[in-house]
C-alpha cells in the first residue's frame, strides 16, 4: 500500500467514529484526488501534453 492509501484508510476510520468531522472529509476528499492524479501519472506518464496536465 502507498502513503495515500494508509492515510485515506484512517480517515475513514476516523470518520466512521466522527461522520460530521468535515476537516477530515475535506482531508480525505484531496487525499483521494492526489492518489488518483498519482495513478493516472503511473498510467500514463509525465509525458502528457499540457492542456491535460491541468
Amino acid at each position: 500500500a502507498d502513503d495515500y492509501e494508509n492515510a485515506i484508510y484512517y480517515l475513514e476510520k476516523a470518520l466512521k467514529y466522527k461522520p460530521d468531522d468535515n476537516e477530515t472529509k475535506r482531508k480525505l476528499d484531496i487525499l483521494r484526488a492526489k492518489k488518483k492524479e498519482a495513478t493516472r501519472k503511473l498510467e500514463y506518464g509525465p509525458s502528457l501534453p499540457s492542456d491535460l496536465q491541468s
